[in-house]
């Protein structure tokens, strides 16, 4: 099936200079694709690498476009605020360049009653550079 990739600004409710992810390039009820490249200078990237709080937010975020996605083009919903609940078994092997495009997984293993878990797996070049079990929580709409 095809799928148009989606632009981060349409499915995220953080603003630049603080986003983390470019677009989704895929999504099934099951596995959410994104990509991210990252940039020469900016937020939580030193001396030209994405520093490991930046590789944590941009997983974050890779989650929080899924929610975003699902509210918009699933339910047909505003975007739902939602919080990170949890980042477990977070494993770094290398920082990322400024320049390397950021392939990331996001795969649902878990949701219920508003809770998310995932595990989340990022590539660069087919090569895993980190991957971490993220929960988060929409908030109520009440």
């Amino acid at each position: 099936m095809a799928f148009d990739p989606i632009p981060a600004a349409n499915v995220l409710l953080q603003q630049p200079p603080f986003v983390f992810i470019d677009r989704i390039v895929h999504y099934d009820d099951s596995v959410t694709r994104i990509e991210y490249k990252v940039p020469e200078s900016g937020f939580l990237v030193e001396n030209g690498y994405l520093c490991a709080s930046g590789m944590m937010e941009h997983m974050a975020q890779a989650m929080a476009a899924r929610e975003g996605y699902v509210s918009l083009y699933v339910l047909h919903v505003p975007i739902r605020l939602g919080m990170l609940g949890q980042i477990r078994n977070f494993s770094l092997a290398r920082h990322p360049r400024s320049g390397e495009l950021l392939e990331t997984t996001v795969r649902l293993t878990h949701e219920m009653m508003g809770i998310s878990m995932a595990e989340v797996t990022v590539c660069c070049g087919g090569e895993k550079v980190a991957d971490a079990q993220i929960k988060t929580v929409i908030a109520d709409d009440e």
